[in-house]
């Protein structure tokens, strides 16, 4: 079975002849002793010779028109095997993927790199100045102690809000909002000058600051013990007042705020005793956090990261690029795999392509051979009926011709298709040959872009040690 791309390209049938007409009609003649001859057609056969003719026109435009669609499909489909198109493609895949920009890349490294070495500079000035022989400790894990903070904070807010609304004599918004405001000072306070106090207490040179930093340190701590001594009384105050059914409000704290506690103190529950326990070890831990949470010398940590984040910005673009060039190879060899079938398989549907130009011209000329098989039946049969009923003068129509010669001259007619015309032995060898071709220069763009993409490796490669990121 023949093979075609889309299906068999098919015909219209042809008009039906009428025997019976023919030779009733010329049963009547030939009685009639009407003259029949070559150029004096009888009405009969001129019918069907116009009906065959016009039918003839009509299939020749559409074989016409099959012609020139197989003709588009066959030219569309083997320039997927065109190795200019697909190398063109496949480079711009790599050097001009959406992500791997290298000019603007290094453009944008380049500035970095020289704000990079103004920060430097600083930083080495910094640690030269104040003798400072390490790297700044703990200048990174600003993050995790920001977290350690908040979950100080929530739990905090929780069980202050819990042991206040417990007490059974103050609101949810009284507690809420007393809750809120004592833990912000008691955690938020503690871990902002456990972070830049206790180090200018430990270096700093200036006895003066040192004092004046302690002090403030010492009275901070004060407060700190103050506010949850009052927390604690407050709280007791709060069980008290339940008895006798009256709500405590917001304001109840700074009304009922003692200055000096600790006499009061010895008389409160055990509850609030907690509250106050549990408030100064949530304080000293926010300490500790808020001083673990940068280098403890004064600005050290702050000059370090100033240009190291300039660092990180940088190794994170290299490793950007990095990535993304890894990312626009598998690109281009998914690519390549998929354009390398598409031109093989575009290879074997212009063949299925140029099968169907031969069916079509096949077919066609087939139709006209059998149009003037049917002509001649029409004549014959006309002829073979007069003659029987009109002995004494005989006719013949041998000469009569459905179609002029030129209407078989597929060659000049179809002149444009001619060019794509083959038979099976000729299109098979040109297939085979256009297989070998296509994959012989598509092994080759391979192995160019392969080249190609080393020298963007390379230049990724000198980027990287272009912009050399050292702070120690």
């Amino acid at each position: 079975m023949r093979k075609t791309i889309d299906g068999f390209r098919k015909f219209d049938e042809p008009p039906v002849i009428s025997q019976d007409k023919i030779k009733k009609e010329a049963h009547k003649q030939s009685n009639a002793g009407h003259f029949i001859s070559e150029e004096n057609l009888p009405a009969v056969v001129y019918h069907y010779e116009e009906k065959l003719r016009k039918f003839q026109q009509k299939q020749k435009i559409k074989a016409q028109e099959y012609f020139h669609e197989l003709q588009n499909t066959a030219r569309s489909q083997v320039n997927k095997s065109n190795v200019e198109h697909v190398k063109t493609e496949l480079l711009s895949t790599t050097e001009n993927s959406s992500k791997l920009n290298l000019n603007e890349a290094e453009s944008s490294l380049s500035q970095l790199y020289d704000d990079f070495k103004v920060n430097k500079q600083n930083f080495l000035d910094f640690k030269k100045i104040h003798n400072r022989a390490l790297l700044p400790i703990n200048a990174e894990g600003a993050i995790t102690h920001l977290i350690v903070l908040l979950g100080l904070f929530i739990l905090e807010f929780i069980l202050n809000f819990m042991m206040l609304k417990g007490g059974g004599a103050t609101d949810r918004d009284a507690a809420i909002s007393i809750s809120i405001a004592q833990t912000t000072i008691n955690i938020v306070s503690c871990f902002i000058l456990g972070r830049g106090l206790i180090g200018r207490i430990i270096f700093s040179e200036e006895i003066i600051k040192k004092v004046t930093f302690a002090i403030t340190f010492i009275f901070h701590i004060y407060i700190i013990v103050l506010i949850n001594a009052n927390m604690g009384i407050f709280r007791d105050h709060i069980v008290r007042s339940a008895q006798s059914e009256t709500l405590i409000e917001t304001g109840a704290l700074l009304t009922n705020w003692e200055w000096s506690p600790w006499a009061q103190i010895g008389g409160i529950d055990v509850t609030a005793a907690l509250v106050i326990g549990v408030g100064l070890i949530l304080a000293i831990v926010s300490y500790i956090d808020g001083f673990l949470s940068d280098d403890p010398y004064p600005g050290y940590g702050k000059a370090y990261r100033s240009a190291n984040s300039i660092k990180n910005k940088i190794n994170k673009k290299i490793k950007k690029l990095n990535l993304d060039f890894h990312e626009a190879i598998k690109l281009t060899k998914d690519k390549a795999k998929s354009l390398r079938q598409s031109g093989k398989d575009g290879i074997a549907k212009w063949s299925l392509a140029i099968n169907s130009i031969e069916q079509v011209w096949v077919d066609y000329k087939n139709l006209l051979a059998h149009l003037d098989e049917e002509f001649k039946r029409v004549l014959d049969l006309y002829v073979a009926t007069y003659n029987i009923y009109h002995s004494s003068k005989k006719i013949s129509l041998k000469k009569i011709k459905l179609l002029p010669e030129s209407e078989y001259k597929l060659d000049v007619i179809f002149s444009d298709i001619k060019v794509d015309y083959m038979d099976d032995i000729k299109r098979e060898k040109k297939e085979t040959e256009l297989q070998k071709i296509f994959e012989k220069e598509f092994n080759k763009i391979e192995s160019d872009i392969e080249i190609n993409n080393k020298k963007i490796l390379e230049r990724i490669s000198k980027l990287s040690a272009k912009f050399p990121c050292q702070l120690s």
